[in-house]
């Protein structure tokens, strides 16, 4: 339309005398062609646009990345700003090792922190055993708003907090188990229960009253409803069939027509996920409801934490490959730069200390490890 239409540039030039594009690098390149080639169309008014963002966080496919083009032609003037007034003095000097644009300095209250590069050679631990380590000995783990641990995929985080078994069922569409407005009725009703249980055992007693579907109506009840959470606690040991079975005896989550439909719809799935450990919806709940420290390294973006341990495991996604990052491999570059900015948006996260995980990296991966880190932070575990 705006390519079309000059009436429809000039009304938007005359209203708007400044634009301002936040995260300008996550922009589609239609909005982009808009405002910098359509807009320019028009001479009966001006206006400023303003871009306000960092190529090298630009991690989605489908977006714009950069201006380097209009760059290049004088339609945008590129304004350095090199203050970082998040990551620690360690930090920084890592992501100035990562990137060779520009050169960030700190700008506030900056910690030193630190930066290292841990990693095994020929004998893996599990992840378990890697926090153990002397090296996280002041981290939180249990504290997800103050530390977080990030993974390229939502499989390597289901493999670590215990919901792999119901991850596989739904991988070909994770959002129905993953993201609360799209899940399917089940998992909607499951977690619906879980809410009640979570609710209950973190004596939260005003909230789990708003949400469980059984109605005190009289001093009595109190007792009965403790007898009847106990016994969800009790078959929440067992399978999801066996809670399931629990809540409704007791009444506290009543099921729904749509619960209904949809296992008619889907008896395989159904039964499938029914026949499952609880265990893997309490899990499941917790990652969905962040009360663990588990990420995808694309869902922190934007955000900062205290300490950050980035696992460089590519998941078998294609489109990442960190062994190709750190051995600068021929022919890979497509693939070398998405990496590349996937691990500088995790590094950047960092505001006191951050440890990088590699398993079994190659002699050639080691020294660009120690080109980036430093040679004392590149640590061996035995």
């Amino acid at each position: 339309m705006f390519k079309k239409y000059p009436m429809l540039r000039r009304i938007v030039k005359n209203k708007f005398h400044y634009i301002l594009v936040d995260e300008y690098q996550d922009t589609f390149f239609s909005v982009i062609e808009i405002l910098l080639d359509f807009l320019r169309r028009d001479n009966t008014h001006s206006n400023i646009i303003g871009f306000f963002g960092d190529s090298m966080q630009s991690i989605y496919n489908g977006r714009v990345g950069d201006l380097e083009k209009y760059c290049a032609e004088n339609v945008v003037q590129n304004v350095v700003k090199d203050d970082n007034y998040r990551c620690s003095k360690a930090v920084i000097d890592l992501l100035n090792n990562i990137r060779n644009d520009i050169k960030q300095e700190p700008s506030g209250k900056n910690k030193r922190g630190s930066a290292k590069f841990l990693y095994t050679s020929g004998n893996a631990i599990s992840m378990f055993q890697l926090k153990q380590n002397q090296h996280f000995a002041n981290w939180h783990f249990d504290d997800p708003k103050d530390t977080k641990e990030l993974y390229l995929t939502h499989k390597l985080i289901a493999m670590e907090n215990g919901f792999e078994e119901i991850y596989g069922v739904y991988r070909k569409n994770n959002e129905r188990l993953l993201k609360e407005d799209n899940q399917d009725r089940l998992i909607k009703h499951l977690f619906r229960i879980q809410e009640i249980v979570y609710l209950y055992q973190t004596s939260q007693f005003n909230e789990f009253m708003k949400k469980t579907d059984f109605k005190l109506k009289r001093l009595s009840d109190k007792q009965d409803l403790s007898v009847r959470i106990q016994k969800v606690l009790e078959a929440s040991q067992g399978t999801i069939d066996d809670v399931m079975h629990a809540v409704a005896e007791d009444g506290l989550i009543n099921a729904d027509d749509r619960l209904a439909d949809f296992t008619n719809d889907n008896q395989k799935l159904y039964d499938e996920v029914l026949a499952m450990p609880y265990k893997q919806i309490e899990c499941v709940f917790n990652y969905v409801k962040d009360f663990t420290p588990f990420s995808t390294q694309h869902n922190v973006k934007g955000a900062e934490f205290e300490n950050v341990l980035v696992v460089l495991d590519n998941g078998r996604w294609n489109d990442y490959n960190f062994k190709y990052l750190f051995e600068n491999t021929a022919g890979k570059e497509s693939i070398i730069n998405r990496t590349k900015k996937i691990f500088y948006v995790c590094c950047s996260r960092t505001k006191d200390n951050l440890v990088v995980y590699f398993d079994n990296p190659s002699a050639i991966a080691l020294q660009e490890a120690r080109n980036l880190f430093g040679n004392d932070n590149v640590i061996k575990l035995e």
